[in-house]
């Protein structure tokens, strides 16, 4: 699997995660939350709780390159202010126990894509049926799931892919996602690009859909909540 993630790391600096930041990150990750207690719907946490609820609803966001080098609420010059915070408790307001965290200036995309298969796997393992698993990525997060759900393979577990596609794809004709994705992408996007080719790649008992919006702001569709995608994404997460 390495050997098919490396080349992209290459090319995402000039397409979808442009000005993503400096060295790559390799520092081993942790995973799992300080706190032992059993956490209810509507939670925003950092990590994975030690406890977990089976019967809970579980989405992992993964945000775009702009907060590792800005902070928790950038401002881009084009698409204005990231709203980071406010589109966690979105969905933490709709019932999911929300995992998020700031990702290290630099992180490499393959790097992460494995601290994210270790979170949702930890999920899994302890019982969290697979449709009650959803991972959202947003442009370099979007990316990350992708690489992720590949290693992941499960048909129930749910991805959510907002601008994460683009020429990266074309390099890697042996990379094919899988489980439940729907990609989401705004039609007046010049960074990133629809997702149905590689969806051609998926599996047998694998679903995808794409949802392409008509917000105007691009690529910036995403830095803040808007019920065009984010009614749609709730929807796919089955809530």
């Amino acid at each position: 699997m390495r050997t098919i993630i490396l080349p992209v790391i290459a090319l995402i600096a000039s397409t979808v995660l442009a000005g993503c930041g400096q060295s790559p990150a390799d520092e081993p990750l942790e995973i799992f939350a300080e706190s032992s207690v059993t956490t209810a719907a509507g939670t925003v946490l950092s990590a994975v709780p030690e406890i977990l609820d089976p019967s809970a609803d579980y989405l992992i966001y993964l945000h775009g390159a702009i907060i590792e080098d800005q902070g928790m609420q950038p401002t881009h010059p084009r698409y204005g202010t990231y709203h980071y915070a406010a589109i966690l408790q979105a969905f933490s307001d709709r019932g999911f126990t929300v995992i998020s965290e700031a990702r290290p200036s630099g992180t490499r995309p393959d790097v992460y894509a494995d601290h994210v298969v270790a979170q949702v796997r930890r999920l899994l393992d302890k019982g969290v049926p697979e449709d009650h698993v959803t991972v959202v990525g947003f442009s370099k997060g979007g990316v990350i799931a992708l690489l992720a759900s590949q290693i992941i393979g499960r048909d129930q577990v749910t991805w959510i892919i907002q601008g994460g596609c683009g020429p990266w794809i074309e390099k890697m004709p042996d990379f094919v996602p899988a489980g439940r994705i729907l990609s989401q992408i705004d039609g007046a996007d010049d960074v990133a690009q629809s997702c149905s080719a590689v969806f051609l790649r998926m599996p047998e008992g694998s679903v995808s859909d794409e949802n392409t919006l008509e917000i105007g702001s691009g690529h910036g569709a995403f830095y803040t909540v808007s019920p065009e995608w984010f009614e749609p994404a709730v929807e796919w997460a089955g809530k």
